[in-house]
């Protein structure tokens, strides 16, 4: 399951991910599961509960075998800067999904698209939370999730742009008067 939430004017991004093993004995895929994060991802870390053999760096999670037989859970947060209202989000995995899951919490006008998502649907939580939550089939080893939020709550540029021009404006009215001071001076010189 893919998870994304807002907290404190950012996107926060949960991997909830079970790795099933259905045989009865430990099975070793040859090499560890390396999921590489999204471009621009921050602050990655494992959560509480998640199975100490998966290992989080800045832009990856590694995940090592053997595999025992039942579940192993990988739990895994990070957040997803953006400042325009529209993000594509673009995940590689490394091993095949049963069913991919998206949940994505609902404000404003928030749409989510993919064309890995066969429907999506506005769902209510207990507390009144709106999340968009989409399902889609399986997804192959080294199949991408591409995710398209759009209507994002971003703030607006105007005034950053503004408090830059008047900047630039500043500096250069102040480039104007020290060069045209000089002028000046260099005349009353030679005229004295």
């Amino acid at each position: 399951r893919v998870l994304m939430q807002f907290n404190n004017d950012g996107l926060d991004v949960y991997y909830i991910l079970e790795i099933v093993n259905s045989a009865r004995a430990r099975v070793d895929v040859g090499a560890p599961l390396v999921i590489d994060l999204p471009s621009g991802a921050t602050g990655a870390t494992a959560l509480e509960g998640s199975s100490p053999a998966a290992t989080v760096a800045p832009d990856k999670v590694t995940i090592t075998g053997p595999f025992a037989s039942g579940t192993t859970m990988v739990q895994v947060a990070f957040r997803m800067p953006y400042e325009d209202p529209d993000l594509t989000l673009t995940q590689t995995w490394p091993a095949a999904f049963q069913q991919v899951i998206v949940g994505v919490q609902k404000v404003g006008d928030l749409r989510v698209a993919s064309p890995q998502l066969n429907q999506t649907n506005d769902i209510r939580t207990d507390n009144g939370d709106v999340f968009v939550l989409g399902n889609g089939p399986a997804l192959p080893a080294g199949g991408t999730l591409t995710l398209n939020l759009s209507g994002l709550p971003a703030h607006s540029r105007t005034p950053r742009m503004v408090a830059v021009s008047l900047a630039v404006g500043l500096l250069a009215f102040g480039a104007w008067l020290a060069i045209t001071g000089r002028s000046r001076a260099e005349e009353s010189r030679q005229t004295l």
